[in-house]
């Protein structure tokens, strides 16, 4: 999660940049369709810092769920799905940050939430101080012990 968070932090300083140009992105597809917001699809002209927020929120859905949120093997369905914007989120993602995924996979970019919204937000902002579990703890400790074996060949065996 801390790269989702490096990642972003570097794009706010990305998107200052681009924001002095305060144009729309034209309407050439010049990304991957399963990261790519409706609008891109769509051919329509984009606003560059809307669309990277839609791609944010896919790259976090991946790293918390292990899969995309829109995938299919057909090209045309994908399209069709990330049109639609409709995706589960499994019910073992918080539900703050579940509230974090609708907003920034919404398929209306005028009601996504902003980069300024995403960092803002409670799950974004949540007090890492405390203990983190990365792994459910082992219920008991299991100690291995090897014993060498002696092997003995026969030479005729190897001729």
């Amino acid at each position: 999660m801390m790269f989702w968070l490096f990642w972003v932090k570097n794009l706010k300083t990305s998107t200052k940049i681009s924001s002095l140009h305060h144009q729309l992105m034209p309407t050439k597809f010049q990304r991957s369709p399963h990261y790519a917001c409706p609008e891109v699809i769509r051919g329509e002209k984009y606003d560059g810092r809307k669309a990277d927020v839609w791609s944010c929120g896919v790259i976090l859905y991946a790293l918390l769920v292990g899969a995309l949120p829109f995938d299919d093997d057909n090209l045309r369905q994908l399209l069709e799905k990330v049109k639609k914007g409709v995706f589960h989120i499994p019910h073992f993602v918080p539900m703050d940050c579940q509230n974090l995924l609708r907003g920034m996979v919404e398929v209306d970019s005028d009601k996504r939430l902003t980069l300024e919204d995403v960092m803002r937000h409670p799950w974004v902002l949540v007090d890492t101080t405390g203990h983190i579990e990365l792994e459910l703890p082992v219920a008991q400790v299991v100690q291995v012990t090897f014993h060498p074996i002696t092997v003995c060949l026969s030479v005729n065996y190897l001729i």
